[in-house]
């Protein structure tokens, strides 16, 4: 049982590659919106404002909510394998949740 618990070691792989890279899709995702909102506003003198501007911009920003969604999933997923390998959780037994009544022995 011990060397399970040795390679938990392992994950934190997992964990900082994905904490990056949600970091890295939030990033690009504000990218992606600036670029939306200067597209809609005047990125081209002649097209600002217009039909052509306003259905690019929807375009950029249907693909910003998708990199910041993607960023979303990698960051729950950093802090689910956190969680499984590295919580400060005991071993054996399980604490109760902080402010919660103690277990006793019958129901």
């Amino acid at each position: 049982m011990e060397t399970i618990f040795r390679t938990r070691y392992v994950s934190v792989i997992a964990v900082v590659a994905a904490a990056v890279g949600a970091v890295l899709m939030f990033v690009i995702g504000a990218v992606s919106t600036i670029d939306a909102i200067v597209t809609y506003l005047g990125g081209h003198e002649d097209k600002a404002f217009s039909t052509d501007a306003a259905l690019a911009a929807t375009v950029e920003v249907v693909s910003a909510l998708d990199q910041f969604l993607l960023g979303l999933v990698l960051l729950v997923f950093a802090y689910g394998v956190y969680t499984f390998g590295w919580s400060p959780t005991p071993r054996h037994g399980m604490r109760s949740a902080p402010g919660s009544a103690p277990r006793t022995g019958s129901t």
